[in-house]
């Protein structure tokens, strides 16, 4: 389920009922926080935060680890709300999603 609309935005909360559902499957960590913005941070046992925020179609992601950002970019809102979904919305998932569409060789445009 993509919870798009018509005009393809993402629905509004949809990102965050994914990870709520996720979590709820079998999530591993501490529990998801999120803000009334729509976004949401998701924590693994090891101290790493992946934090989301959606941006209408698309979505940002900032990983950080120690309290100090390690990547940051823009995804396809869609499709990590379909990976969230399939995969689950651990921090391993969200990070992954940006690193396939951000990662060494990708290009905007």
């Amino acid at each position: 389920m993509r919870g798009d609309d018509v005009h393809g935005e993402a629905a509004p909360g949809a990102l965050q009922s994914a990870i709520r559902s996720a979590h709820a499957r079998g999530g591993h960590g501490p529990a998801p926080r999120f803000s009334e913005d729509g976004g949401g941070s998701v924590f693994d046992d090891w101290g790493r935060c992946a934090r989301v925020q959606p941006l209408g179609t698309r979505t940002r992601i900032t990983l950080s680890e120690d309290d100090r950002m390690v990547a940051e970019g823009e995804v396809d809102a869609g499709h990590l709300i379909d990976r969230i979904s399939t995969s689950g919305g651990t921090y391993e998932t969200i990070a992954a999603v940006l690193n396939e569409e951000n990662g060494p060789g990708r290009h905007s445009g």
